[in-house]
């Protein structure tokens, strides 16, 4: 019932927001700090699930390449699944080992099965690259540790003596502001 009072006024950032659900934007907000992979993940209009490895984190590490499909998570299909419960079949103690079966995102046929143990994992809101002599900082929420990691990012761009910034803030669902 409140998330159906929290859909009348038709703005799409009114939202009502589970215990659970409540309980993940904080993660996200706080940098992570869960047992999982290091993914980003998405799932995309046609209801599959997106998956981006983070550099450095252990899907990664163990080969999975940017912009797969997921198939199965441990055997079990992830067909006709809400996201919410495709991360909760990915994440799970440190330590342990979640097996993923995906396919590249424009091959169905070409599947992949990546052995990838869970660590506790921080997700980072900036992804910083130098290009054409310009520092490009992508911002992807307002969390707990955006301010260190955008100062971080431009320390490093002036350390490099870059030509200018680029500051993206597409997509930035907004988070703690403070």
């Amino acid at each position: 019932a409140l998330s159906g009072v929290a859909t009348m006024p038709q703005d799409p950032y009114t939202v009502y927001l589970s215990a659970k659900q409540l309980q993940g934007l904080d993660e996200s907000l706080s940098g992570g700090n869960f047992g999982g992979i290091g993914v980003y993940i998405e799932q995309l209009k046609d209801g599959r699930i997106f998956v981006l490895p983070i550099k450095g984190l252990p899907a990664a590490g163990a080969g999975m390449k940017p912009g797969e499909i997921v198939v199965s998570v441990d055997g079990k299909s992830v067909k006709g699944k809400t996201l919410d419960a495709v991360e909760q079949l990915i994440r799970g103690p440190q330590g342990t080992v979640v097996r993923l079966t995906t396919h590249p995102y424009k091959s169905a046929g070409k599947t992949r099965t990546y052995s990838i143990v869970r660590q506790i994992i921080h997700v980072p809101t900036v992804y910083a690259k130098r290009e054409n002599g310009y520092e490009y900082v992508r911002l992807s929420d307002f969390g707990q540790t955006s301010y260190d990691e955008v100062r971080k990012a431009l320390l490093d761009g002036k350390a490099h003596h870059v030509k200018g910034y680029i500051l993206d803030l597409r997509d930035n669902g907004g988070g703690l502001v403070e």
